[in-house]
């Protein structure tokens, strides 16, 4: 079977800049430094990029914490009636950053066209997998970041008809480079996972996801039962359950069921 060029192998990169061993810039900073120099205004440009206002405004505040000088400052007056803006020196690192940037994309075609072959590696492409223990794997992009405390609600959509939301430290966010639209995995073991079969059980809490049982196995000591759950967009839970809940709750394949988990069970990770 031929195949087309979408379906051989990419570099693929992607750049930030570091100081002291704390993240510094990336892609989803700097396009909030830009958005405060066209709006003025660090709650504007939260709303733009479906961010939080706390959360903008930390990001603004550890990049002002690393740099040699303010990026960003408060104006105070003036015809426009003050607001938020950029520095020459914030504008500058800006420029510089999207020049590196542009320089590093530049070093991933030239050695993309050095080795033309590299596709040839890839005789069945599928979408990327992590190597964790962690049976469920999703791929999937932030759709908004909620701000709490130290902590922040982090929701992600998988494609299944329901976003999942995963509870991280905002330290996690920030090293991790999250923003809105930023393209993640989402993890979660298969022992985290509870099964309902009626709609709204276990309380208000937590990540739903419907779907259909698929596949039921029992182990060979008959302690435990491994449960597939197919959910919409060709993805499937893994869930390890109590045999006696089999029986209990009628489970069968092509029973509709409901898979739990609570966003303190969600693991997030990013490609390098």
């Amino acid at each position: 079977m031929s195949r087309s060029p979408a379906d051989s192998m990419q570099l693929e990169g992607r750049f930030w800049l570091d100081r002291g061993g704390k993240p510094f810039l990336g892609p989803g900073r700097v396009a909030l430094l830009e958005r405060i120099d066209a709006c003025r205004s660090i709650a504007e440009a939260a709303r733009a990029m479906g961010m939080g206002y706390k959360t903008a405004w930390d990001l603004v505040d550890a990049m002002n914490q690393l740099a040699e000088q303010p990026l960003v400052v408060r104006v105070k007056g003036g015809r426009q009636g003050g607001g938020t803006e950029l520095t020459d020196y914030g504008r500058s690192v800006v420029a510089t950053f999207r020049a590196l940037e542009r320089d590093y994309v530049a070093m991933l075609e030239t050695l993309g066209a050095r080795y033309p072959g590299f596709g040839a590696f890839d005789a069945h492409p599928r979408p990327p997998r992590l190597r964790t223990s962690a049976r469920n794997q999703w791929s999937g992009h932030v759709t908004g970041i909620e701000r709490h405390g130290f902590g922040a609600l982090v929701t992600v959509d998988i494609g299944a008809g329901a976003p999942v939301q995963a509870a991280l430290s905002m330290n996690a966010v920030e090293e991790l480079g999250l923003t809105d639209g930023s393209e993640v995995h989402v993890l979660v073991k298969a022992t985290a996972i509870g099964i309902g079969v009626v709609a709204g059980w276990g309380g208000s809490g937590g990540n739903r996801l419907h779907g259909v049982i698929e596949h039921l196995q029992l182990d060979a000591g008959g302690e435990r039962a491994e449960l597939t759950l197919a959910i919409a967009a060709s993805r499937h839970v893994l869930a390890i359950i109590d045999p006696a809940m089999i029986a209990a709750l009628g489970l069968q394949a092509g029973v509709a069921a409901w898979a739990q988990f609570e966003p303190a069970a969600v693991i997030l990770a990013v490609g390098d």
